[in-house]
């Protein structure tokens, strides 16, 4: 995802929503690194929030608080059930949150063409930029440092593309 391209994409309107369903996106982790979610309703961004905690237990009930407007709305959760995301995704089941869990590093439905999950994801937010079916924030640095400097990459993967590691950045 280019910096142009998220920057148009944050000022133009959508060309359409499929419906206003909430969608829910939370990348995990415990150990000090940040916690951050998203929630949109139909193309729009209309929720973030951002924290640290060590003690899953703890991320649980901050998460539950967060999200409890919308958990009585029809909405899509999905979370990253690797590493120490099983733990709290578990939590937040004992809460009643219904949660996709995905395995970014899975196999990705095209495996000719994607080297996992993530990596076909991140080309499916791309497509949705570029065809005007997804509108991000323009306030928000974070998520564009992440979108936009994580290359799709080819290197050693036999020709499928894989999402270059956040940790390079």
């Amino acid at each position: 995802i280019t910096e142009d391209l998220f920057d148009t994409s944050c000022k133009i309107e959508t060309v359409f929503s499929v419906d206003d369903t909430i969608g829910i996106g939370g990348d995990l982790s415990a150990g000090g690194d940040e916690l951050a979610f998203y929630v949109r309703r139909g193309p729009d961004i209309i929720k973030r929030f951002f924290f640290q905690q060590t003690d899953t237990t703890v991320s649980v009930e901050i998460i539950n608080r967060n999200l409890e407007p919308y958990k009585d709305l029809h909405y899509v959760a999905n979370m990253d059930d690797g590493g120490i995301g099983h733990a709290i995704i578990d939590g937040l089941s004992k809460y009643g949150w219904n949660i996709n869990r995905i395995h970014n590093q899975a196999a990705a439905r095209d495996k000719r063409q994607f080297l996992n999950k993530g990596a076909e994801m991140y080309w499916h937010l791309q497509r949705l930029l570029h065809n005007k079916q997804h509108r991000p924030k323009n306030d928000d640095p974070i998520l564009r440092r992440q979108l936009t400097t994580r290359l799709c990459e080819q290197k050693q993967t036999g020709g499928k593309l894989r999402l270059e590691d956040k940790k390079l950045h």
